[in-house]
């Protein structure tokens, strides 16, 4: 999906390998539920600018971002 900004609904709580490659928002708004981002989870992301990590986040895998030029 394209867009400019993907806000996730609050509940979730990690977010599995590869969960947002490829995709072409240029900002993602994380809920204050989330724990952990995992490996490669914004890998290729080219669009994104700008990710909005709350403090509750605890562990962020190898490679969240890999590739993920713009940030």
């Amino acid at each position: 999906e394209a867009g400019k900004a993907y806000h996730i609904k609050f509940g979730v709580q990690t977010f599995a390998a590869g969960a947002f490659e490829g995709c072409k928002y240029e900002e993602v708004v994380l809920p204050r539920s989330i724990r952990q981002l995992g490996k490669c989870c914004f890998e290729n992301f080219n669009g994104l600018r700008k990710v909005v990590i709350p403090k509750e986040v605890t562990k962020v895998d190898g490679y969240a971002f890999m590739n993920a030029v713009n940030l």
